[in-house]
Formats: C-alpha cells, sequence, structure tokens
C-alpha cells in the first residue's frame, strides 16, 4: 500500500498542475477505488480513457486502475489481458513495475505458474533495486512450491530471506521456506526457519501455524520429548480449531511413540471431546483403541476396534480395525476367535495392505499348535511379501518349522533368505542368523555355522545367549575342539530343560575328551546329581573313566561297583569290566581284578577285551613275580588268539618271564619268536634288549651280535634297523670292548649316513675313544658332531666332551675359543647356560677375569632361578672377593645359601665364610662356617673344608682348644688324602 500511496500521491501533483481540469473527475474515481467499490471506479476510470483532450500520463494511471479494478472483482483472466497489454505499451510507466507485479500473482491465483514466474522474472531482471523484488522472489518460489519442485522454490525463497529481511511480507518467505523443507523430510531445517520466525517475528499472524509445524518436524524426526514440548507451547490454543485437532494428534502420537500410554490415552480423549467438526473422530477412536493394545488392555482394545471395523465400511480405518481386532483375541489366548476373525478377513479382503499381516498371524496361531502343514501354507505365501517385517518372520518361521522336522537343508535356505533381507529389524536379523547357524550345525557345515554363531554372539550379546553358546559349543565339540567348546558350554546357564542339561552333559565329555579328568570327574557328578532321569548309565561309565583316567583306581572300582550293582544285565558292559579290572589292579587289589577279568572272559566269550583281559591276568602274576603262572596265561593267550595284535608282545612278556626266572635259553627262543614270526613290529626292538641282556647273562655277546647281523641283512631297510644295528656297539660298549663299541657304531653310521641316530654314534664312538686314552681321535669325532649336528641331542654334549679334553691338556684358549664359536649356534638351546659357565671357567683359568664376569653375568641375566644361574653367582662371589669387594661377594653367597640345600647351597655358605675370615671378620665368619656343619653335613668336601677354614678362624682368635678340634676331626675323617695332610700340618703349628 505504500507504493499505491506514493502513486496516487504523484498523480495527483501531476493533475494538479496540468489537468486540473479533469482533477475532479480523476478524485472522484480514486475516491471510490480507495472505498473498495471496484465496478463504480473502473467505469469512471474507462471514461477518463476515453476523452481525447486528456494527457496520456493521466490516460495511463486510468488503465493501471482499471485493470486493478478488474482483479478487486475477481475477473483474473480480463485483469490479466489488459495487464499484459498495459506493460506491453507502457513500456516507461511509472506504474510497470506495479504491473508487472500484479500480473504475476495474478497468474499465480489462477495457476499459471510459468507465466507467475516469467512477468516476476522480469521485473527482477529490469528493476534490480526495486523494493518489490523481494517479494517477486518470494512468488517465484511459492509457484515452484506448488508444483512440487522443491529445489527451485529454496533456491528462490533463499534469496528472498536474504534481499528483503524486514519486508511486511518477510515472514510468509520464512514460513514457506520452512515448510519447502518440511515437504523435502529436511525437517531439522524446517526447525531452523520456523524458529527464526517464531525469534523475529512476534507480531507475525502465522505464529502459532509455524508452532504447530516445529512440533510436526519433531515428531518426524522421532523426537518425540521436544515435540511434546512444542506441541504443548500456549500458541496451539490460538490455532484454528482444525489445526488444534492436528496439533493434539500429533501430542497424543508423541506420548504413544515414548510409551506414556495412559497420557496418550488423555490427550486422544481430550481432543475427541474437541473436535466438534467430527472428522478425525474415527482416527481419534483408533488411536485409543491402539494405546488400549500396547498397555495390554486387550479386552478394551477388542471392543474399541470392533466399534471401528464396520461390516458396512470398505475404508482403510475400518480393514485395520478389523485387523487389530484379531490381533486383540491371538494376543488374550482366544486363538479360534482370532483364526475365525482372520478367515473373515481374508474372505472379504483378499487383497489388501493388511492380508500379509493376518496370513503370518495365522501362520504363527498354527505354529504354536503344531499344526506344521497349514502354518507351512500360510507362511510359504507370505515370504514373497513385498513387506520386508512380515516376509523375514515367515522365513524364520518356515526355518523353524524344518528343523522340527529335521529337514536341516530346507531350514538353512529359509534362514539365509531371511539374513539376506536388508534393512530387517535387530531382533529378527538376529534369529535368523540363529536359526542359519543352528541349521548349518545340523548338515555339518561346521566352519559356517562357527562363523555365523560367533558373529550373533559379538554383535549381539544379549540375544539368546543360552542357545547361541550351546550350539557354538555343540558345533566346536562336533570338529574335536574341545576347549573351545569348553568354553561356551560354560556360558549357558544350567536348567532342568534340554539345553541346560546338555551344556552340563557335554561340558563334562569336553574335560573328558581333553584328558583334564579332575574337571570331567566333577562336571560329570554334577550331571548325575542335577538329572537323575538323564543319561545316567553313559554318565556313570564316564565318572568311572575319569577317575581311571587320573590314577585314582580306588575311586574308579568305586564307580565301576556302582555301575554293576545297577546295570548287571547290560549286555555292553564288557569293556566296564576290563576297566573294573584294571582299576582292581592298578589300586592294589590284585585278586579281586584276576576274578573281574575271569568273570569277562566266562561272561564275554566273544568279547573283544578277551586277548587283553587274559593278557592282563598274565601281567598282574608277572607283577606278583609269579611268572611261572604268568606264562601260563601268555601262552594260553597265544593258543586261543592266535591272530590277536597283541601277539607279539605276549611272545615278549614270556621272554621277560623266562628271564626273570634266569631260564636265559627258553627267553631267548621267545624273543627270537618276535624276530622270526613278527619282524616288522615295534617289539622287534624290544626283543633285540631282551636278547643282548640273555647272551651278556650267559656271557655271550657274540652270539647276539651274530643275531644282530642275521636280522640287518635279513631286514635292512625296516624302521628300526638303524637302532637294531646300533645295538653292536651298544653291546661291546657295555661289555667294555672299546675297540669292537667303536667297530659297531661306525657300522651303523656307514650302513645308515641319513639315520639321526648318527650323532649319538658319534658321540660313543668319542667316548670309547677316551676310555682307550685316545683323547685326539675322540676330540675329531665330538668335532665332527659339533661341526654337522650341533642341533641334535648329542650336540651339547659333544661341547662339553671337547672342551673338557682342552681344559684336561691346559688348552684353555681353544677351550674358550670353541664356546665363544658355539654360543650363537646354540643361544636357543635351554643348555647354552651350562657352555656359559664352562666358558666363565675357562677365561678364570685364561686369567681374563673381565670376560669371565660377563659370561657369568650373561647366565644369572637370561637364566636367573637355575643351576648354572646359582653355581656362576658363587664364581662371581669369588671374584669379588679377589676383587675385595666383599659386600657384593656376600650378597650373591647369602641368596644361593639360603635358597639352596645341596652342595651348590654348601659352597655358597663355605664361601660366605671364606669372604668374612678375608676381611679379619671372624666371629661372623665361624658363624657362617658353622652352618656348613649343621645344614650342609652331608657334603662332604665343603664339610670338611669348613672345618679346615673354622680351625683357621679359632686360631686367629687364638682359641686353641676348638682350633685342635677341628683339626682332628679332619684327620679322623680323612687320614690319607690331601685333606688329612693338610690338618696334620696345621695341627702341628697351632
Amino acid at each position: 500500500m505504500k507504493t499505491i500511496s506514493k502513486i496516487i500521491f504523484f498523480t495527483f501533483l501531476l493533475f494538479s498542475s496540468i489537468f486540473s481540469q479533469n482533477e475532479n473527475e480523476f478524485s472522484v474515481a480514486l475516491e471510490l477505488y480507495n472505498s473498495n467499490h471496484f465496478i463504480e471506479a473502473r467505469g469512471r476510470f474507462q471514461n477518463i480513457t476515453l476523452k481525447e483532450d486528456i494527457d496520456d500520463n493521466l490516460i495511463v494511471s486510468s488503465k493501471y486502475y482499471a485493470a486493478i479494478c478488474l482483479i478487486k472483482i475477481g475477473l483474473m483472466n480480463g485483469a490479466i489481458q489488459e495487464l499484459e497489454h498495459f506493460i506491453d505499451k507502457y513500456k516507461f510507466s511509472n506504474f510497470r513495475v506495479e504491473a508487472l507485479f500484479q500480473l504475476g500473482t495474478t497468474y499465480f491465483q489462477v495457476k499459471n505458474y510459468v507465466q507467475t514466474r516469467e512477468k516476476l522474472l522480469i521485473l527482477i531482471k529490469e528493476y534490480p533495486n526495486n523494493e518489490k523484488v523481494g517479494l517477486a522472489y518470494y512468488w517465484i518460489g511459492q509457484s515452484y512450491a506448488n508444483e512440487n519442485k522443491f529445489i527451485e522454490a529454496e533456491e528462490y525463497l533463499l534469496e528472498a530471506v536474504s534481499i528483503d529481511r524486514y519486508s511486511n511480507k518477510i515472514d510468509y518467505t520464512i514460513y514457506s521456506l520452512a515448510y519447502i523443507y518440511e515437504r523435502q523430510e529436511k525437517y531439522s531445517s524446517a526447525v531452523t526457519y520456523y524458529d527464526e520466525l517464531l525469534a523475529f517475528h512476534p507480531n507475525s499472524e502465522l505464529l502459532p501455524s509455524a508452532q504447530l509445524r516445529i512440533g510436526g518436524s519433531y515428531f518426524k524426526l522421532k523426537e518425540y520429548d521436544r515435540a511434546i514440548l512444542e506441541l504443548t507451547d500456549p500458541l496451539i490454543d490460538e490455532l484454528p480449531e482444525k489445526e488444534q485437532v492436528e496439533a493434539g494428534f500429533l501430542l497424543a502420537n508423541s506420548y504413544f511413540r515414548l510409551g506414556k500410554y495412559e497420557k496418550a490415552e488423555e490427550i486422544y480423549r481430550n481432543v475427541l471431546s474437541k473436535n466438534s467438526s467430527g472428522n478425525i473422530e474415527r482416527e481419534l477412536k483408533f488411536g485409543i483403541a491402539w494405546v488400549n493394545f500396547q498397555q495390554g488392555n486387550y479386552e478394551n482394545a477388542y471392543s474399541e476396534f470392533s466399534n471401528l471395523a464396520s461390516d458396512e465400511s470398505y475404508d482403510s480405518l475400518s480393514i485395520k480395525s478389523l485387523y487389530w481386532k484379531g490381533e486383540c483375541k491371538r494376543y488374550i489366548g482366544e486363538t479360534g476367535a482370532a483364526e475365525k476373525i482372520y478367515n473373515t478377513f481374508l474372505e472379504k479382503y483378499e487383497i489388501n495392505q493388511f492380508t500379509d499381516a493376518v496370513r503370518l498371524s495365522l501362520g504363527i496361531i498354527q505354529y504354536n499348535r503344531k499344526e506344521y502343514k497349514e502354518a507351512s501354507q500360510n507362511l510359504s505365501m507370505v515370504s514373497y511379501s513385498n513387506d520386508i517385517r512380515y516376509k523375514s518372520r515367515a522365513l524364520i518361521l518356515l526355518g523353524e518349522i524344518n528343523l522340527e522336522y529335521e529337514n536341516y537343508r530346507e531350514a538353512e535356505l529359509y534362514f539365509s533368505k531371511a539374513v539376506k533381507i536388508p534393512l530387517i529389524a535387530q531382533d529378527i536379523s538376529n534369529r535368523a542368523i540363529l536359526g542359519l547357524g543352528v541349521s548349518q550345525y545340523y548338515i555339518g557345515k561346521y566352519p559356517d555355522a562357527i562363523m555365523n554363531l560367533t558373529d550373533l554372539s559379538i554383535r549381539a550379546s544379549n540375544f539368546e545367549t543360552r542357545k547361541t553358546h550351546f550350539y557354538l559349543a555343540e558345533t566346536f565339540f562336533a570338529t574335536g575342539d574341545y576347549r573351545s567348546a569348553q568354553q561356551h558350554y560354560y556360558r549357558v546357564d544350567i536348567g532342568n530343560d534340554y539345553i541346560g542339561q546338555a551344556a552340563l552333559y557335554g561340558m563334562a565329555y569336553s574335560y573328558f575328551n581333553l584328558k583334564d579328568f579332575g574337571n570331567s570327574v566333577y562336571y560329570f557328578k554334577e550331571y548325575l546329581t542335577k538329572y537323575k532321569n538323564g543319561n545316567v548309565i553313559d554318565a556313570t561309565l564316564r565318572l568311572a573313566d575319569s577317575h581311571f583316567g587320573m590314577k585314582n583306581f580306588e575311586l574308579a572300582s568305586e564307580e565301576y561297583k556302582k555301575y554293576f550293582s545297577k546295570y548287571s544285565e547290560r549286555t555292553d558292559n564288557d569293556f566296564v569290566l576290563f576297566q573294573f579290572g584294571q582299576s582292581l589292579f592298578k589300586s592294589g587289589n590284585s585278586e579281586e581284578a584276576i576274578n573281574k577279568l575271569h568273570l569277562l572272559l566266562k561272561k564275554f566269550p566273544k568279547s573283544k577285551f578277551q586277548d587283553d583281559a587274559r593278557y592282563l591276568i598274565g601281567w598282574i602274576h608277572f607283577q606278583q613275580k609269579d611268572f611261572n603262572l604268568a606264562i601260563l596265561n601268555y601262552k594260553k593267550l597265544i593258543t586261543d588268539y592266535p591272530k590277536s595284535s597283541i601277539i607279539p608282545i605276549t611272545f615278549y612278556s614270556i621272554g621277560d618271564s623266562y628271564y626273570n626266572l634266569t631260564e636265559y635259553d627258553s627267553s631267548i627262543v621267545y624273543y627270537l619268536k618276535i624276530i622270526d614270526d613278527y619282524p616288522k613290529t615295534s617289539a622287534v626292538y624290544d626283543a633285540m634288549n631282551g636278547i643282548q641282556y640273555c647272551y651278556l647273562a650267559l656271557d655271550r655277546p657274540d652270539d647276539a651280535v651274530s643275531l644282530i647281523n642275521g636280522y640287518i641283512v635279513k631286514y635292512p631297510h625296516l624302521e628300526n634297523s638303524d637302532r637294531i644295528l646300533m645295538k653292536k656297539g651298544e653291546i661291546y660298549f657295555s661289555y667294555g670292548n672299546y675297540k669292537k663299541a667303536m667297530s659297531g657304531y661306525s657300522e651303523m653310521i656307514n650302513f645308515y649316513p641319513n639315520s639321526q641316530l648318527v650323532p649319538e654314534a658319534l658321540y660313543w664312538m668319542g667316548k670309547s675313544a677316551l676310555l682307550l686314552k685316545s683323547k685326539s681321535e675322540a676330540s675329531e669325532y665330538f668335532l665332527e658332531i659339533i661341526n654337522k649336528h650341533i642341533s641334535s641331542n648329542y650336540g651339547i654334549e659333544a661341547i662339553i666332551e671337547l672342551g673338557k679334553i682342552y681344559s684336561d691338556n691346559k688348552e684353555f684358549k681353544k677351550e674358550a675359543d670353541l664356546y665363544s664359536e658355539v654360543m650363537p649356534k646354540i643361544a636357543a638351546s635351554p643348555k647354552a647356560e651350562e657352555i656359559l659357565f664352562l666358558q666363565g671357567l675357562a677365561f678364570i683359568n685364561l686369567n681374563e677375569k673381565a670376560n669371565a664376569y660377563k659370561s657369568f653375568d650373561e647366565i644369572i641375566k637370561y637364566y636367573d632361578k637355575t643351576l648354572f644361574s646359582d653355581k656362576a653367582k658363587i664364581e662371581i662371589g669369588i671374584l669379588e672377593i679377589i676383587n675385595k669387594r666383599f659386600t657384593n661377594a656376600e650378597i650373591f653367597f647369602s641368596e644361593v645359601a639360603e635358597n639352596r640345600s645341596d652342595d651348590i647351597g654348601a659352597k655358597a655358605q663355605y664361601y660366605l665364610g671364606v669372604s668374612r675370615f678375608e676381611q679379619k671378620k671372624y666371629d661372623l665368619a665361624i658363624s657362617a662356617l658353622v652352618r656348613v656343619r649343621t645344614v650342609f653335613v652331608n657334603y662332604d668336601e665343603w664339610y670338611t673344608k669348613s672345618l679346615l677354614k673354622l680351625g683357621d678362624s679359632y686360631v686367629k682368635i687364638n682359641d686353641k682348644v676348638n682350633a685342635k678340634k677341628m683339626y682332628r676331626t679332619v684327620i679322623q675323617k680323612h687320614p690319607n688324602d690331601e685333606f688329612g695332610r693338610e690338618a696334620k700340618r696345621k695341627l702341628n703349628r697351632v
């Protein structure tokens, strides 16, 4: 109106100066216009334009107002025609901006949005600084919005806001922009602009509507607490009734979504009471029914839904209410009534958005009744639904049904389909993965089952925990990974159901298979206590077997006794009898053991344990040193079970029995039976050992060697041939014939150069050479081991032996160099510390005390709490005495002496006394040395040395009586050795 006022003022000024004669007529027309008498005003404006003596400016003004009058009386098309003519003809008129604006907005009124934009864009382009530009952008934005072209609408409305934030229409622009965002589901941006309207335009008539829209936006954002806060603002009360009802509906739904059902129902009923138009009455009643359903008031909900589910109506609310009416009955537990409602629904609305939901509910009812065939028919139809909620549940139930039927591959197929559905609810996804894992367990796809069930246990740790961990445990058990199985069984809460019972049983069996018999005893006992009707027979046996595995044979015997007292009629207890017999024997009850084994032989003549039982009877007699009775049973075994797999060991046992009877020739006969008849069995080596001892006892070693030669000629390539040939060297070595021993070992190396026994043979060749006083030859054998077989079991031993040869020859430099050379190669060996220790001693012999200290310190650092670590501490202590660092020395000596009670402890205690003696602390030295006499009396070397040093200490404090006593004790114990001679010399000096 401001612009129009300016134009009016300009018009008056113009006409007063030039056309005063027509002023009265134009003033009358304008006065009629301002008084809203638009028809009469238009007539007068048109009359002015028809006069010939009127100036052009007055004609232009009259034509503009005449066109605007058409807009005011609703003749839009006429107005458009005249304004189009006006803007085309009068391009330089002062009214052209207003005419363009009025033309654009008039096109908007008649929904010709293309022309709206065309005219307003001309205004923007030609008059960019005009105050109408902001409104032009606004109406262009609105035109795009009405065409649902929200991106373009947003662009122009944002421009309108930025250009003219303080115009009298800016509140509408902001509101429109916020609404555009709301239509685009950009609810956060919508809230931003609605809030701007509320904050910066407090007098706008749009405030109540903006308040409602903020509440609605927060509802869409699922921020229900904030929605409630906005929808309870006092501004909401200023809305028209229709919008107040909308606000109440949103408010009730917000409370509902937050689970505040009582408050939601209160709001629904309040809105219902205010809804005079009745246009959403049924929606409100549906909300009340739905609230009752969520609160578990199924009877009330059923009544409400029944009222809404009219038989005559086919509107969506009636259809939806019929479905929920059936759900109410299902949740009440009246499945028959629910089923009847569902069937009615399907008859009336065979194709409907709720059809799949109805069939799913029917399927659930039938599944729970175990009517799997009927359930499968309904669920199969739902499995093709486009609604993932129903589809996923149907697939899972179909999977469950196939699990019940043990159709595990079909079950896997259904569960895998459910798992692949995107964006399904988490609990549904979890159930599908669980079913998939269980199915895969049953069909033996163990890696897949483990992958799926492990994934489920991690990302849904509180979902079906017992079942998930139970089937994980079962799967690991099936793969033989009993440790993992046990860990998952442990996480299953034990209950009285199948899973609890089976988990405890599986836990016990896992420990049993891991040979952790202590734990298997515990859990089998717990199982037998809790589940009296469970797998008691097997659990009792496994409990007995567990005691047997722990070598607690008395308890094993007790459990086997319990078993036989309860289940003696079982035909499969021959193994139990055999175990019982073993337990009795190993618990010291040999006679009863023999009785049980004889019972097995009598009661189960076809048992596969017959030969084992007979052998065990013989073995018990052997242990009782009744060798004749042992031989009798062994021979009966050979007669009765000639094809038994234990025949070779039986011949060997007969040979051992004759050996113990000193009937060596008979013993050899049976050992030879193994070599002749069973040359490829592992018993051959033991038989050779037996023959070796027999021939040695008969003083016929050459016969033993001849037997070995014959065997090797006949069977040169059997598994133990190298070990048997090795025996030639062993026989001669044990007989003291070291030359022949070397020849025997050498023969084995020549025959089997790649044998693992080569380092051992070389070692014993070296030892034989040493015993023949040939150190140089021995050195060669030990060097060959070091150079070629240092990582073998004899590598370290060869280093020690060669080092000892160098040490005995006083070749300490060669000895030290040997140790330095081999250390990098044996650093990982547990015996490396011994070589380091010998290296330290070699350095001491070379008087290289710094290097010696370094070797001993390395042992202490890397091998603490070991034998050689303590020995190294003593050697460092001795070096510290030499360097007069007595405090350090005594720390080492005290630590070893206090922690050891062997000869090393005795040595440390002795040197502790020596350290104090060297410091002239004679009383403390006596105290330390007396401890050697009392604590380490069994270690004569250090006991004797301590007596000598005690005598020296008593001499220093002038206690000659005790000094003589110490020396005389040594002379008495060692009259003819160096200790005795030293004691005599000292006694003579006292």
